[in-house]
Formats: C-alpha cells, sequence, structure tokens
C-alpha cells in the first residue's frame, strides 16, 4: 500500500469505528444501596487498634459493659480479651 491508500484507509476506518461504538448500548449498572446513617456515623466497635511485635497480643480500645471507652488487651491463640484501664 503506498502513502495515499493508507491515508483513504484510516481516513475511512475513523467514521465506520464511530458509527459502530454509537450503536453500542453502554452498560447500565446498579447503584449500591446507601450506608445507613446510623452505622456510618456510630462509635466503632473497635478503635486504635495495634499488634504487639511477637503477633501474639492485639490492643484496641472498645466500649466497657457500662458503654465507656477502655483499652483491651487480647491474646489471639486464645482469642480472649481483658480490659486493662
Amino acid at each position: 500500500m503506498d502513502r495515499w491508500q493508507k491515508f483513504v484507509h484510516w481516513r475511512l476506518c475513523g467514521p465506520v469505528v464511530l458509527l459502530v461504538a454509537s450503536l453500542v448500548e453502554p452498560a447500565k449498572a446498579e447503584l449500591p444501596s446507601l450506608i445507613p446513617r446510623k452505622i456510618l456515623f456510630s462509635d466503632p466497635q473497635r478503635a486504635a487498634v495495634r499488634i504487639s511485635p511477637d503477633g501474639k497480643m492485639l490492643s484496641y480500645v472498645a466500649p466497657s459493659d457500662k458503654g465507656v471507652a477502655n483499652v483491651f488487651v487480647e491474646d489471639l491463640s486464645t482469642r480472649r480479651a481483658r480490659m486493662v484501664t
């Protein structure tokens, strides 16, 4: 193909590609449901989570039985937590 034929070829391909693209329907996706405000703005169950250097313990801030934020330490092997404050 010489330069002129390539030019004509690409000059004709552009509108064909645009025509085909305009005929294809865009995908329609449904939006996910909104997160309820109570969940979004309520206090987290656990905050400031940290893992010990040896990887055996976990510490976090969580509400106690009385609803007051306290520091808890949890043994990851037994999954038992104890309040330290």
